[in-house]
């Protein structure tokens, strides 16, 4: 639940780090 929280304000904040936030996630998940 955290990761939505920070994954939103971070979506707001830089458009062009919308593919760094991808790779952010397929981290998490592996």
């Amino acid at each position: 639940m955290k990761l939505s929280i920070r994954r939103r304000r971070r979506r707001r904040r830089a458009r062009a780090s919308k593919y760094r936030e991808e790779t952010e996630i397929k981290s998490w998940f592996i």
